[in-house]
């Protein structure tokens, strides 16, 4: 019973994915031991994934991980995020978790951040929306008979970073077909609504940014931009803003071949704002315009300023010519529609290394070599 009202407790819903349902069952029968009436309910991990967004649980038991950076706090614990899509889904609203999450959200600097990151970790510990149950550690294991080239990274091992996929080879033989394991299955590969690692996973090796890290230093390095700059602006009398300019590798290709430009750049996060595309709302909030002077020169203005801004404008960006003509992202399938012009192709392309062949749900995510690929040498072999 209810101490407080002294009448029957309903039973309330744990959900799990049914994938790995251990950890759910320990805790339902921890609480029934106390008196507290708890089920779990099992399902496929896209299923429960569904029902979380939609709200349809009272706890529920996920994994997940953090970034390098304190900014997941923000983006897990702002009262912003409490939306459908969000990211808040455990819902809390506290004025004062607010203040420190916006404090690291505009930290001018790294120390800055860390000591609102701290505020907020202790507003969290007495608010406790998660509780943490275990860490979960992951083992990379290689055939170094088969393969070489890996490459290890500190926080992300050496089997999914990008400096493995770009390195990875035959040990004897020149090409071939690299089989890799995938826990999840996909639901979607819409870059606009995939939200689960086993999405990620998939997009990362067909998409890439214009910035990324070194795998032994974790020091940002330029990518797809050869070089940025970091200003200031004026959006309001007596108010600055950062401005980001990035100045892009001449030669990038879609893998239509197709030529990726500062347009695109424009177009994504004026795309992103006029839909209000969730996953990406704490990302572009901000930005009050794009210029793009040149085909290799994008201007991105924030009305604030932050030292994230320039993570802020690195996104996962969307062919204008494919996607100009979409108007409901959420309805949209780009990795089952053919490419309107080139045979082979679906209308689920980027500039990264690899390009989707086949998506059979339920056995395999096929990807084959992008021979476009602005890093590879001008002549190359395909292989998969």
């Amino acid at each position: 019973k209810d101490p407080a009202a002294g009448k029957q407790m309903r039973e309330l819903r744990l959900l799990a994915p049914s994938e790995s349902p251990g950890v759910a069952k320990m805790i339902a029968q921890t609480c029934s031991a106390v008196g507290l009436p708890v089920k779990a309910e099992l399902e496929p991990f896209n299923a429960m994934r569904n029902r979380i967004d939609k709200f349809e649980f009272d706890m529920y038991v996920l994994a997940t991980t953090m970034s390098r950076f304190p900014t997941s706090l923000d983006y897990f614990f702002h009262s912003s995020q409490d939306t459908r899509g969000g990211y808040n889904k455990a819902g809390i609203r506290d004025s004062g978790l607010d203040k420190a999450l916006e404090e690291i959200r505009y930290a001018r600097d790294l120390e800055t951040a860390k000591r609102a990151a701290d505020e907020a970790q202790l507003i969290l510990a007495e608010r406790q929306p998660w509780v943490t149950i275990y860490s979960r550690p992951y083992i990379d294991a290689f055939r170094k008979d088969k393969f070489i080239g890996y490459v290890p990274m500190h926080g992300e091992g050496a089997a999914s970073n990008l400096w493995t996929l770009l390195n990875i080879r035959s040990a004897t033989d020149v090409g071939g077909v690299i089989h890799w394991p995938l826990t999840g299955e996909p639901e979607t590969l819409n870059p606009c609504t995939s939200t689960s690692a086993y999405e990620s996973e998939v997009l990362d090796k067909i998409t890439d940014g214009l910035i990324e890290v070194d795998p032994e230093t974790l020091e940002t390095i330029p990518w797809m931009a050869r070089e940025w700059e970091i200003g200031t602006w004026e959006p309001a009398k007596g108010k600055q803003g950062t401005v980001i300019t990035w100045y892009l590798h001449d030669g990038i290709l879609w893998q239509d071949g197709e030529p990726f430009t500062s347009a695109d750049i424009k177009f994504t996060i004026e795309y992103l704002k006029k839909y209000k595309v969730p996953r990406y709302v704490d990302r572009v909030q901000d930005i009050v315009k794009v210029e793009s002077p040149d085909p290799l020169t994008a201007k991105v203005y924030f009305s604030t300023e932050s030292c994230w801004h320039l993570y802020n404008a690195d996104l996962c960006f969307l062919p204008q010519h494919i996607w100009k003509s979409v108007w409901n992202y959420n309805t949209f399938s780009p990795w089952l529609r053919s490419h309107p012009k080139v045979k082979g192709l679906t209308r689920l392309i980027g500039t990264g290394p690899f390009i989707l062949k086949e998506f059979k749900p339920g056995e395999y995510v096929r990807l084959v070599k992008n021979p476009l690929y602005w890093r590879l040498p001008k002549e190359t072999e395909a292989g998969e």
